[in-house]
């Protein structure tokens, strides 16, 4: 009976199972009062400052959430972080929701037990991850995908080793060869780099044409764009250095927060364009990286 308890107890506190029941409970829990405020919505209290928070903490939740559950051991830190910066981010919201009356519930206690198990989930995490950083082996730079490069992306086929020779003698200029060097870049990086720079544009573009507003912080298109800016430049990184865990992590909150912007727009009279056009592109890259990323779901062997 010993045995079989710490053998139990062993299972129970490995990384990945330990952080799969963490999340899960989180998710579960954070998930009850956004949704009880979107039901009580109606046509007098239908108002982009109170849909924001929610769609926002819902969108984190089920999506960062559920990639995390597939993928837990490296990408728990960042899903704490996440939920943490969105209350944090929206707090007076959740602590007085302007016509939306949510009965026996102190929200304001609510609000801090959250808080407190994002902090403590983070910080777990977060010794978790610097531990790994350390012991990080090489191949965790590796994409862990097929044709990956410019120069075969669209043949998906293993090039002539005999013309490819005589293609990087042509190309080779001085010691350096321009062939070989293009090979090494990989396709699906260089897109998700275009989009999120793209992204980050947008974003700024949105944060400079609210800069002469008084109530400019308080506007809901205001805390998208400048946490946007956080999470997506912090992605691109933690993509760059863990693809296989991180690439669908931020192309899925690029999606969001592009979204997000979209419909935080109308609140402030903008055009949505420009969200429309880093969506676009985000988009445009994730299919990319799908093309590349599914034919070694097919079978074929990774660059």
């Amino acid at each position: 009976m010993k045995l079989r308890l710490k053998s139990f107890l062993v299972l129970l506190l490995r990384v990945d199972v330990f952080n799969r029941i963490i999340v899960f409970l989180s998710m579960c829990l954070f998930l009850i009062l956004p949704s009880y405020i979107l039901y009580n919505i109606r046509d007098f209290n239908n108002n982009i400052v109170i849909v924001m928070p929610c769609l926002m903490m819902l969108g984190v939740l089920l999506g960062t959430g559920s990639l995390t559950l597939y993928r837990p051991d490296r990408t728990s830190w960042f899903y704490f972080l996440e939920v943490f910066l969105i209350l944090i981010l929206y707090s007076p919201e959740w602590h007085e929701i302007p016509g939306v009356h949510v009965p026996y519930v102190n929200k304001t206690g609510i609000f801090w037990a959250e808080f407190c198990y994002c902090l403590i989930g983070m910080l777990l995490n977060f010794l978790y991850f610097f531990k790994f950083l350390i012991k990080r082996r090489r191949n965790s730079l590796d994409e862990g995908t097929n044709h990956d490069t410019f120069y075969d992306f669209l043949s998906a086929r293993d090039s002539n080793k005999s013309i490819e020779k005589e293609l990087e003698r042509l190309t080779q200029k001085g010691d350096e060869n321009v062939m070989a060097r293009l090979k090494q870049i990989k396709f699906s990086r260089v897109s998700r780099l275009v989009s999120a720079l793209v992204f980050l544009g947008v974003a700024i573009i949105y944060l400079a044409l609210l800069a002469g507003r008084a109530d400019a912080e308080d506007l809901p298109l205001f805390k998208v764009s400048l946490s946007g800016i956080f999470i997506l430049a912090l992605l691109l990184g933690a993509s760059f250095l863990f693809p296989k865990d991180f690439k669908y992590v931020f192309y899925y909150n690029a999606i969001l927060f592009s979204f997000s912007m979209i419909l935080a727009c109308r609140d402030v009279a903008l055009t949505p364009l420009f969200g429309i056009l880093a969506m676009v592109v985000v988009f445009l890259s994730f299919l990319l990286t799908m093309i590349v990323d599914g034919r070694t779901w097919m079978g074929a062997k990774p660059d």
